[in-house]
């Protein structure tokens, strides 16, 4: 998919733990450039985003929305 897609593409964690994810972010960037790691909008994705995002690995979280 990567070497076909030229925009980004998404490679969703499923750890539980930031520690997890960003073992999971850094093996999911080495696969091509054009990767970014989805992580979701809790506590341990937003401190595992913050961890990954020092490393220069582009990331993005999953949807978050209320009922109102």
């Amino acid at each position: 998919i990567c070497s076909i897609v030229k925009g980004p593409v998404s490679a969703e964690t499923v750890s539980l733990d930031a520690d997890g994810m960003v073992k999971e972010g850094i093996d999911f960037s080495k696969i091509a450039k054009n990767i970014v790691v989805k992580v979701p909008m809790t506590i341990e994705g937003m401190k595992a985003c913050q961890k990954l995002t020092k490393k220069q690995i582009k990331v993005n979280a999953t949807l978050v929305f209320s009922v109102n």
